[in-house]
């Protein structure tokens, strides 16, 4: 599968192809601070283990490589939020179709170019219009300032801090819990 939107192109992950990517990425220092923390390294056998399951949606997260320009530049999962997420949130179970996305660009010449912005847009242009959810999560860790007004840039607007949510680099760290509605992205694009 593949969805072109814009500049932006976002392909089905399939490891047997992005292995070497996925790698490469998720073992670079200045993208672990920002994607999961530098405390750990993957192999092939745990991006298989996380990741595998992503290619096809099987735990509902549906992994794509992001592409610009017809280069492989980063990584993208889209899942439903779920009944207990939702109660998480704070947000009635039984209310919504909602989803949300993680995304990081692994490629570091691709970083401060407005690139980012542009992937989110697509994302929620794809999600918004082919998947037909009402509203789009994101929760960027507090101190990604340069995530945040990204998100911002698109529409997203600040719903609430969820306190010690994620562990980073051996220590809990709050994330800030953003949103966008179908509605309001229709009226700014």
């Amino acid at each position: 599968m593949v969805i072109t939107i814009n500049i932006i192109t976002f392909e089905k992950l399939d490891l047997n192809l992005h292995m070497e990517l996925m790698k490469k990425w998720l073992n670079d220092k200045d993208v672990q601070h920002f994607y999961h923390g530098n405390d750990s390294e993957f192999n092939e056998n745990q991006i298989k283990t996380k990741y595998k399951c992503r290619e096809n949606g099987e735990d509902s997260v549906f992994g794509m490589i992001i592409n610009y320009e017809e280069n492989h530049i980063g990584y993208i999962q889209y899942y439903e939020i779920t009944d207990d997420i939702k109660m998480f949130f704070g947000l009635n179970e039984n209310e919504g179709f909602y989803h949300a996305f993680d995304v990081f660009i692994g490629e570091k010449e691709y970083w401060n170019r407005g690139i980012g912005s542009e992937i989110v847009r697509s994302m929620l242009f794809f999600i918004f219009n082919s998947i037909k959810s009402e509203s789009v999560f994101i929760d960027p860790q507090c101190w990604n300032k340069r995530a945040i007004n990204c998100y911002k840039k698109c529409g997203f607007s600040p719903v609430k801090v969820l306190k010690e949510n994620e562990l980073h680099e051996g220590e809990y760290i709050d994330n800030l819990l953003m949103r966008i509605d179908k509605k309001y992205f229709l009226q700014i694009t």
